[in-house]
């Protein structure tokens, strides 16, 4: 199975952020490389199914290892 590598970083969606300029709220970055370079895909920090600490994802039907960075 193929690794994948996720981080939290700082939301990037808009209506939240006109409201609350300073928000603490993190989504979850996918990306293809461990140097962060191709992002794969941004979960929001609102979605129900997002990985917060999962080993796996499944993105586009197809399920990866899940590798986390700080």
């Amino acid at each position: 199975m193929h690794t994948l590598y996720a981080r939290k970083e700082p939301t990037t969606d808009s209506t939240l952020l006109s409201m609350e300029p300073n928000s603490k709220r993190r989504d979850t970055v996918i990306y293809h490389d461990k140097a962060c370079t191709q992002p794969k895909a941004r979960i929001p920090w609102h979605h129900k199914n997002r990985p917060i600490s999962r080993k796996t994802v499944m993105l586009n039907c197809n399920q990866y290892l899940l590798e986390w960075l700080n």
